[in-house]
């Protein structure tokens, strides 16, 4: 046994003690790697489910600014006591988009591009050429229909019933909207 002087106390040194010292404070590149590879397969498994999600939110977005902006335009009907024109229109490559007008002087009140919801497609429309529009009076609409937006996997409808109400159905069962 070895011994020496700490705090003018004898004490008696261990054998191997200054080795297991440098095992407690860190850990080994071996370590490292497995912990690294452990969170790469936890991530590649979680990514299916977090592109859902994203595409998801997207069209939920989407459906949501039409909702608005249909919203927007029937209580401006209203307000400005005269008939607004909502205009549907199918672009090329994906874009797509509308525009609020009042029928006399046929200035555009509102546009809308969504060339920012990337993936999300106008697939269709049943109004009567395209448009609806809303009376100012009461705030009906001058044609009932709805607007139905697409991604890969998703769809959902956009609709304006007889009176004037706005609301938002999918049929493929997306989370957080009503089903149609």
């Amino acid at each position: 046994m070895e011994y020496f002087i700490r705090d003018r106390k004898l004490v008696e040194q261990k054998p191997f003690s200054h080795l297991r010292k440098q095992f407690i404070n860190g850990f080994t590149l071996v370590e490292l790697l497995i912990v690294l590879s452990i969170i790469g397969i936890l991530a590649a498994l979680a990514m299916p489910s977090f592109m859902s999600n994203i595409e998801k939110r997207k069209i939920i977005s989407a459906a949501e600014m039409v909702s608005s902006d249909l919203k927007w335009a029937r209580s401006e009907s209203i307000k400005q006591n005269q008939e607004l024109t909502v205009d549907f229109t199918d672009g090329a490559g994906g874009t797509w988009g509308y525009t609020i007008t009042p029928t006399t002087p046929t200035k555009t009140v509102s546009s809308s591009d969504f060339a920012d919801f990337s993936g999300i497609v106008l697939n269709s429309d049943d109004f009567a050429g395209n448009d609806t529009g809303f009376e100012p009076v009461r705030g009906k609409s001058t044609d009932s229909g709805n607007v139905t937006l697409t991604s890969t996997n998703l769809s959902i409808d956009v609709r304006v019933s007889g009176l004037g109400r706005i609301s938002i159905c999918s049929s493929t069962g997306v989370g957080g909207v009503d089903a149609c």
